[in-house]
């Protein structure tokens, strides 16, 4: 993410978390430095312990929806789970349509269990969290925008190359 904020040379980014709600950490800014900061302060579970996608997508789609049509791109690093919040990723995905965003989907997971960080008070436990890919295509395909899928830091790289080349603003 770090390689990525450093490359784009006059956009704005913003910065949304989400987990049992989604939260808008950094409205669309102009100041890369303060975003680059602001990611280093992102900790799993500061926003809760579920994961809210249609709530982040339809956040992401609220914030983009004034921009200039080319530059209504949205980056998603999720697993596709959607276990909280009120708006259904699909019906997010309408607005996301309706409003012309991309939706630029990284898929983050692993198959079997993996060690979660359940907070400060409670013990980290071994849950399973599935990648739903289905998922994940359909709204960078309906959306104009390309799913990825990401296992390691390298593949990250390529993945932000890949959308460099492809979005210029």
């Amino acid at each position: 993410i770090k390689q990525f904020i450093e490359q784009r040379h006059g956009d704005r980014i913003g910065l949304i978390v989400y987990a049992d709600d989604a939260y808008t950490l950094a409205p669309l800014s102009s100041d890369l430095n303060l975003i680059q900061r602001l990611t280093q302060d992102i900790d799993q579970g500061m926003a809760g312990q579920k994961t809210a996608l249609g709530q982040a997508i339809a956040l992401g789609v609220k914030r983009l929806e004034r921009q200039p049509g080319q530059s209504r791109n949205l980056i998603l690093l999720t697993d596709g789970s959607n276990t909280a919040g009120e708006i259904h990723p699909l019906n997010a995905l309408e607005m996301a349509k309706l409003y012309g965003v991309k939706i630029y989907s990284i898929g983050v997971g692993n198959p079997g269990k993996v060690l979660f960080q359940r907070g400060p008070v409670e013990d980290p436990d071994f849950i399973e969290v599935p990648l739903d890919e289905e998922l994940l295509q359909q709204l960078s395909e309906e959306t104009g925008g390309k799913y990825f899928r990401s296992g390691d830091t390298e593949v990250l790289h390529k993945i932000i190359a890949d959308i460099e080349q492809g979005e210029t603003v």
